[in-house]
């Protein structure tokens, strides 16, 4: 199946507007992927940069984690909020959550899956049938 439809279809919604994550760069989209991840817990600065440099397979920089973390928060992708007078913990937004799963979406269409969100709700029904 192709992408690039000339009408609109099922898979291809009619709002052309360009997604907010196809404005970030490749770090700062893995950057959104991992604070996502940490959902449930109160991640620092310390525990994304940790969980980033694991799965980048490489260390990532103080200065380069923090910039892209305020660019994140100036552009309303992630929430910072104080812990102390040092620590911050970070977190999705909303809107962030929408646009992954949106991206997801179109890589799993770009791959010939019908779509993340489908192949988990047949996941689940699978998992129920036992």
């Amino acid at each position: 199946m192709s992408v690039n439809h000339s009408t609109p279809t099922a898979e291809s919604p009619t709002d052309r507007s360009p997604s907010p994550i196809a404005r970030l760069t490749g770090f700062q989209r893995d950057l959104l992927f991992v604070v996502a991840s940490l959902e449930g817990t109160v991640p620092t600065g310390v525990t994304i940069q940790e969980e980033l440099s694991d799965q980048r397979g490489d260390r990532v920089n103080h200065g380069r984690l923090y910039g892209n973390l305020r660019d994140l928060v100036d552009a309303d992708l992630v929430e910072k909020r104080p812990v102390d007078g040092r620590t911050n913990t970070y977190r999705i937004t909303e809107s962030a959550r929408d646009a992954l799963q949106a991206h997801c979406n179109w890589e799993a269409l770009c791959l010939g899956f019908e779509s993340v969100t489908d192949e988990a709700a047949d996941d689940a029904d699978t998992e129920e049938d036992y």
